[in-house]
């Protein structure tokens, strides 16, 4: 039997963990993003075409210049989904999962075997990441590189020339890889690591010695990094001053994910809070130059979370691998636990394994809404705008003003749009075009002379009006306009006379 326990408690941890990962797909039931359109369409064309430096799918602002940040996650997303299917959906996910806990193995000493306590890493992170997987936002896979990064930056010790070469080249493949995959989440990176530096350099300073050896590895670290995330194969480093700018845009007020976390439910503030507190109950029990730069990572990915609510992911990504450091380390008993059950250590084969079996059950399910990507955003399609609506704008030709939600559903119809999910080439302080805030003017003001103003700016000829254009009393008995068709979703085409 003792010749049989190891590998029976690895599987069982195994099945375990893959039962989580299928029960967080599970509960909240299949949903939907329009973003996951709009990388699909824009990783079809790159293969297609080549990268562009204007935009494709607007008449409004097809002349301007046109940022491609996340081109690279693009082509990602259009191959795993052409090749899978609809079941490729959860594959960034799984691959998240599975570097998280990687990057928690290597920052603990554990190369090629896993133990079972990292398991909960599995679970928290699967239901705190739940809300960006089918969205296949490219945050899940940029910020991975976050944690690790800073694992490698704290076990490197500069020994001999070859350990810089490398050292330098993984840090500038890393900035090449953010740079094409999400500049903008490179950027976050970089400044995430850079505020590190000068606090570990602060910390050192204060209160323990000066490491002149650490403040040059992170120095050639993040000066390795910035050179590599210059290179954007689309745009160059031209990318990151037009998201500056386009940051200080009076429409990213309105953007939801750009303004900070918000913590009206008193469960999330209450979880954050209890996150924080435990992480800095298990600091205060044993300080160490180590575990107070863990916890500075877990405070600061914090704070960049009370900014924009796109860094929450940093915050899971930083929490989940550095508390696991700050929990054992906080009494010598944790500490013996865990050595006692190094048996249990279970094989990284078989994680990957677990992993695979993960997949395949999620795949199932998502197979069962439709073998086929076009099958599933054809059915989320009819819950939006009826099938015969998108043959009436067709039949009717033109330049069509329409709302912000239902965008990525006209570009999927190769249908030109006034406006759609990738902000940045509609926001009037960055290229001159401000349909995005017009857009939002023209759907909710509820003033006529507004709405009238608007549209005065454009040379137009059909209006699509419903829930992402709320105003089809402003349309319906103005003699500028004629009614063409209406459909089942309460939307409205017209045309303007």
């Amino acid at each position: 039997m003792k010749k049989y326990k190891k590998l029976i408690i690895s599987i069982v941890i195994f099945i375990t963990a893959s039962v989580s990962v299928l029960f967080f797909f599970l509960a909240p039931g299949i949903s939907f993003d329009h973003d996951t359109i709009w990388h699909y369409l824009m990783g079809r064309d790159v293969l297609k075409m080549g990268l562009s430096t204007r935009n494709p799918y607007t008449w409004v602002s097809a002349d301007t210049r046109w940022n491609q940040q996340e081109w690279l996650f693009g082509v990602f997303e259009y191959l795993i989904l052409k090749t899978l299917g609809s079941a490729g959906l959860p594959l960034s996910y799984l691959l998240a999962m599975g570097s998280l806990v990687l990057a928690s193995a290597w920052n603990d000493n554990f190369r090629s075997r896993l133990p079972y306590y990292y398991i909960p890493v599995i679970a928290v992170n699967a239901g705190a990441l739940f809300p960006h997987v089918l969205p296949g936002r490219p945050a899940v896979l940029s910020t991975v590189m976050l944690p690790f990064l800073l694992v490698l930056y704290k076990k490197t010790v500069f020994k001999e020339h070859e350990d810089v070469i490398k050292f330098i080249l993984i840090n500038f493949m890393c900035g090449i890889l953010l740079a094409n995959l999400h500049a903008g989440q490179g950027l976050i990176i970089l400044a995430f690591l850079t505020a590190m530096a000068v606090f570990e350099a602060c910390y050192g300073f204060l209160f323990s010695e000066v490491r002149k050896n650490i403040l040059v590895t992170r120095i050639t670290g993040i000066t390795s990094l910035t050179m590599g995330l210059c290179y954007n194969m689309a745009n160059g480093p031209r990318v990151y001053a037009d998201m500056i700018k386009c940051m200080g845009d009076s429409t990213t007020k309105l953007i939801q994910e750009w303004n900070p976390a918000s913590f009206g439910s008193y469960k999330a503030a209450a979880s954050i809070c209890l996150l924080l507190s435990i992480s800095a109950f298990c600091l205060a029990r044993n300080i160490t130059r180590e575990r107070v730069m863990a916890e500075a990572c877990i405070i600061l990915s914090a704070v960049l979370m009370l900014h924009t609510v796109k860094a929450s992911i940093v915050f899971t990504y930083t929490y989940s691998v550095f508390a696991l450091e700050l929990i054992k380390g906080a009494d010598t008993r944790i500490e013996e636990f865990i050595s006692r059950e190094r048996k249990a250590l279970i094989s990284t084969k078989l994680f990957v394994a677990a992993l695979g079996a993960g997949a395949v059950m999620s795949a199932l399910i998502y197979m069962h809404e439709g073998i086929s990507y076009d099958d599933l955003v054809r059915k989320f399609q009819k819950e939006v705008i009826d099938d015969e609506m998108i043959e009436a704008i067709r039949e009717n030709g033109g330049r069509l003003i329409h709302g912000y939600d239902i965008s990525n559903y006209l570009m999927w119809n190769d249908i030109k749009v006034f406006v759609d999910t990738r902000q940045q080439p509609y926001m009037s302080d960055l290229y001159g075009v401000r349909s995005m805030n017009d857009a939002l003017v023209i759907g909710f003001s509820g003033r006529p002379d507004d709405i009238k103003e608007s549209l005065e700016r454009y040379d137009y000829d059909l209006v699509l009006t419903g829930d992402a254009l709320n105003t089809d009393w402003y349309f319906y008995d103005n003699d500028e306009y004629e009614l063409i068709y209406r459909d089942t979703k309460n939307n409205a085409l017209y045309r303007r006379k």
